[in-house]
């Protein structure tokens, strides 16, 4: 099914038609990638309707196309585009087309609030990033699933945007505006440095890593904050209600960033979780007595293949790799070397 199909599925969902196996192929789109989600944001901000209720679609899309177009020109000056890796459909072009089905005023609403109050900047699907340039010379690396926003007067009397995903930012410094990060559960506050947030919505933990410079760390509505200097990490656990450092050796939590895996005496079992998903690949059956083996090695995972990475650590740990299906390999050694 496309998109459309999918939209009308979530009609049928509102007016209580939809079968059980259709219900399950929704849920399934839904949770498939950001983009998607989006339209279930939306969906829970529309309200209710009529059962017997059929959307007027050319009544439907002028109105929305309108008001997006309105809302589009209050809106603060979108940053500039530096490189985009993959494109993907645009959640507020979804958000249109689900109004249209629904023919619901909330809609509307919705997205007038969120035009208004805070400026949608830019957001990437599943294997998308973006590199942007703000309007205050700050730069900002948005990874995967992610979105970024401010309110206007970023540029007037404060720095203040908001993250939910992975970024990372290169402030541009300015000692009488601090640059602060919102995200759901932290606030990240800098002078001008470079650092990494990561703060997805579907993992218990917001944790940041510096690269250069000093960066506060706080507990959102919390006194409680660390103060981070140059490569050091920490991480703030919801369910323990913990906030700590962390070790950061290698760097690794950044590589989707740097585009570098560095190995320095690197427990392999933890070497083993980098390289899986820097290289989207799964690697099982590891020996317990190969889980502690040290690896020191640096790889570039924009001219390294897995199939340049394995047979180097093959080399120096003297392990074997084999390929046991499309992206799963096994690991076999009776020891370190």
């Amino acid at each position: 099914m496309n998109n459309s199909d999918y939209i009308k599925l979530l009609h049928k969902r509102s007016t209580g038609t939809i079968s059980n196996e259709e219900n399950e192929a929704l849920n399934s789109w839904l949770s498939d990638n950001y983009d998607n989600k989006s339209l279930s944001t939306v969906w829970d901000n529309a309200g209710s309707y009529k059962k017997d209720f059929q959307p007027d679609v050319k009544k439907g899309l002028a109105n929305v196309m309108s008001f997006i177009d309105e809302a589009e020109t209050k809106k603060v000056k979108e940053p500039k585009v530096i490189q985009i890796k993959k494109r993907r459909f645009s959640p507020f072009a979804m958000a249109a087309a689900l109004a249209v089905l629904i023919g619901v005023g909330a809609v509307i609403t919705w997205y007038s609030t969120t035009a208004q109050n805070s400026s949608l900047v830019a957001t990437t699907g599943i294997g998308e990033t973006k590199e942007l340039l703000l309007e205050d010379g700050t730069k900002v690396s948005l990874n995967e699933n992610s979105y970024l926003s401010y309110a206007e007067g970023l540029t007037q009397s404060h720095r203040n945007v908001k993250l939910t995903g992975e970024a990372f930012f290169d402030v541009k410094p300015d000692t009488e505006r601090p640059f602060v990060i919102t995200t759901s559960r932290s606030t990240v506050t800098v002078l001008g440095t470079s650092f990494n947030v990561k703060a997805y919505k579907d993992q218990p933990f917001n944790e940041v890593t510096v690269k250069t410079g000093q960066v506060r760390f706080q507990q959102k509505n919390s006194s409680t904050y660390l103060n981070l200097t140059k490569d050091e990490t920490a991480k703030f656990d919801f369910l323990k209600k913990e906030m700590k450092k962390v070790d950061n050796k290698g760097q690794n939590n950044i590589s989707w960033h740097t585009q570098k895996l560095q190995f320095v005496d690197t427990p392999l079992a933890e070497a083993l979780e980098a390289i899986e998903k820097s290289y989207d690949v799964q690697i099982s059956d590891l020996p317990n007595q190969l889980s502690d083996c040290q690896l020191n090695a640096n790889f570039d995972l924009q001219k390294q293949k897995i199939s340049d990475v394995l047979p180097v650590i093959e080399s120096i740990l003297g392990i074997t790799f084999s390929k046991t299906s499309e992206h799963v390999y096994s690991i076999t050694g009776s020891g370190c070397k």
